[in-house]
């Protein structure tokens, strides 16, 4: 009966101690886990790691919470990038392009400073972008060329937002382009040889070259 007690006492203190060492594990965890989230709100990415890599290990494994951090983690390198090149693409005054790198920045559950510079950011350059985009836009419609002129429209609106000066100028390019087009069908045709079916009523086209009529 001693033995068996003693034998007991021991199993009792084991699992006991091996419960203490789990809770104090995991509060040491969700104090790195919560350690790592301020490193991470103060832009402070490699103390953020760190924590983040020692919760791992007293975990022994990852769990959702970690996993939620690390993608943080990604995504504040990545919006860092993201920033580097807006301002980079701001002091080659390329606004529009450096609107469209803020764009990408993308927010998370925790704040980080990254993404609050690159709203700030935006709203200071988003007269200079604008302007930009209008630009581009009537330069191509001078020279006639509205497929760009459409296309620069859409993506103003993609970049900047919809508003009634790009929407205008979209409609301007689009109508200018069917008018081009009808145009241009027309100057080809000039050049083409024509014969008239009265019997049919159908007009028959073809060019120097071809000995057969179509029907357009």
């Amino acid at each position: 009966f001693g033995l068996i007690g003693l034998g007991s006492l021991a199993i009792i203190i084991l699992v006991s101690a091996a419960i203490l060492i789990k809770a104090h594990n995991s509060h040491k965890v969700d104090e790195l886990i919560k350690a790592a989230q301020i490193s991470l709100q103060e832009g402070n990415l490699a103390n953020a790691t760190k924590a983040l890599e020692e919760a791992k290990q007293v975990n022994g494994s990852t769990n959702n919470q970690m996993e939620s951090l690390q993608q943080n983690i990604k995504l504040t390198v990545q919006n860092r990038d993201e920033l580097r090149i807006a301002q980079d693409l701001i002091a080659k005054k390329d606004f529009l392009t450096a609107y469209s790198s803020l764009n990408m920045i993308e927010d998370s559950n925790l704040k980080s400073p990254e993404v609050e510079e690159s709203k700030k950011i935006k709203k200071e350059i988003f007269t200079a972008a604008s302007s930009d985009a209008e630009g581009q836009i009537k330069k191509s419609i001078s020279s006639r060329d509205f497929s760009a002129a459409i296309t620069k429209s859409k993506q103003a609106i993609n970049i900047l937002g919809s508003n009634p000066k790009f929407e205008s100028l979209l409609k301007q390019s689009s109508d200018e382009l069917i008018l081009q087009k009808k145009s241009d069908k027309k100057r080809i045709f000039s050049y083409l040889r024509k014969k008239k079916d009265s019997f049919e009523d159908i007009t028959w086209y073809s060019d120097a070259s071809s000995p057969q009529y179509n029907d357009q």
